[in-house]
């Protein structure tokens, strides 16, 4: 176990931005620092950094988050390190708590936090969409306390959200539940994650998530496409989404 006094919190940002750029060498194939036993360490203090950051220290919960998200980009041998059931009922309490925020969000709220808010909001599930993505112990571990019980229900909560839309800012709230959905299709692939969620949904079962996956696909790729990217990410989408219609028997 970690604990660091408050006279240590000072210099976590700054030690946080020196790991979250040698983490990149990851993502380009380079081993870097991070063999399995940094990786582990890490693994065990980032629980303990993000449940007791006292206030204004956004910044290093932000790049702690973008040091997962890094880490476990395609990398199987991460995935599985970070599949501990306590570091993956932190992140999945991580998203319950940003999606409960973000629905108490008021609309005089300072548009700058609301943005951070959902930012960090969408580090959390695109951390979890890699980590359960290559790794079924982490499906498995986001049933525990009824966490993943109360993502569906946000799930069908913002379904309505989304439809009822009427502005950029409302739509801009709204971009963190198509990432929920990519989170629900990945967590699917789980036997025992599948029941729970299909026992949460109406008498639709997966095909309201699989549309709503193919929906967020549409504008995800749109969005690629727009900036110039590969659309590597939109790929990976297509395929999850491909898998849960396999499984769920609905036409592909």
């Amino acid at each position: 176990k970690y604990s660091i006094d408050h006279n240590g919190y000072a210099e976590i940002p700054t030690l946080l931005v020196i790991l979250a750029s040698s983490s990149i060498s990851l993502m380009t194939r380079s081993r870097g620092l991070w063999g399995a036993k940094h990786v582990k360490i890490l693994r065990s203090a980032l629980p303990c950094i993000l449940k007791n950051l006292p206030d204004g220290n956004g910044s290093a919960k932000h790049l702690s988050l973008r040091l997962i998200l890094n880490l476990t980009n395609g990398n199987s041998k991460t995935c599985g390190i970070f599949a501990s059931e306590e570091f993956i009922q932190a992140l999945m309490g991580c998203i319950v708590s940003g999606f409960e925020g973000l629905s108490n969000a008021s609309s005089y709220d300072d548009e700058a936090d609301q943005i951070a808010q959902i930012d960090e909001l969408v580090l959390c599930l695109g951390a979890m969409i890699n980590i359960s993505e290559l790794s079924d112990m982490a499906r498995t571990h986001a049933i525990a306390n009824n966490q993943l019980v109360r993502c569906v229900h946000i799930f069908l909560q913002g379904l309505q959200r989304v439809n009822d839309a009427s502005n950029e800012a409302e739509s801009r709230k709204n971009v963190p539940y198509g990432y929920l959905t990519v989170l629900l299709v990945n967590l699917c692939h789980n036997d025992d994650a599948r029941t729970v969620i299909l026992n949460e949904m109406d008498h639709n079962g997966l095909t309201g998530l699989i549309s709503s996956a193919e929906h967020f696909i549409f504008i995800h790729s749109k969005t690629e496409r727009e900036l110039g990217g590969d659309q590597e990410s939109s790929r990976r989408l297509v395929n999850m989404t491909k898998r849960l219609k396999e499984i769920a028997g609905v036409a592909v």
